[in-house]
């Protein structure tokens, strides 16, 4: 038996599935029949809400593979735990960029300038994947991009916006499914 909605080989006593999370409520003989290609499923809903209590939840490995792996994708939903771990590599590679003695000084009119060209070019390379990366994660929520506009309220727009950065993923709308 195959679960139908990641095509994963399913076991036979298990209640979720092993890959995607979807709950499985499949009866004995369902196991002894063969997936077909492009088969109809007739086992109705075999996955209901909530799929998983690890339902979304990736690694900080996997974070940064699909930080730039959605480099400027601006559709789509992005899960709590893959915008927390993206942001905690953005904050970790911007301050060891900081330590890096790759700078110089500028002569400003009177003034003496230092310039760190290395933490300037990382703070220009993450900018577009932050902000979609954002964008994803407000979609999961069930926000529209701008609601970032919420951040022009100074101390109370910061703490709301967090707020809805900390918020469990909805379930589906007009964004997409619920990340599994």
């Amino acid at each position: 038996m195959f679960c139908p909605n990641c095509g994963k080989d399913l076991p036979q006593n298990g209640t979720f599935c092993p890959e995607c999370g979807a709950k499985i409520n499949i009866r004995q003989e369902q196991f002894d029949s063969t997936p077909v290609e492009n088969q109809e499923f007739q086992y109705g809903n075999i996955y209901e809400e909530p799929v998983s209590p690890d339902a979304g939840k990736v690694d900080f490995k996997t974070a940064v593979k699909l930080f730039f792996k959605n480099y400027a994708n601006f559709e789509g939903r992005s899960t709590k735990s893959e915008y927390w771990w993206a942001y905690l590599f953005t904050l970790l590679v911007s301050f060891a960029a900081g330590f890096v003695p790759f700078s110089t000084q500028v002569n400003y009119l009177t003034e003496v300038i230092t310039v760190n060209y290395l933490s300037s070019i990382v703070s220009v390379a993450f900018f577009i994947p932050g902000l979609a990366i954002a964008v994803r994660r407000l979609h999961d929520t069930g926000k529209s991009w701008k609601y970032m506009f919420i951040n022009l309220i100074p101390i109370v727009g910061w703490i709301l916006y967090i707020i809805r950065l900390c918020k469990d993923s909805d379930g589906d709308n007009k964004w997409g499914p619920r990340p599994r």
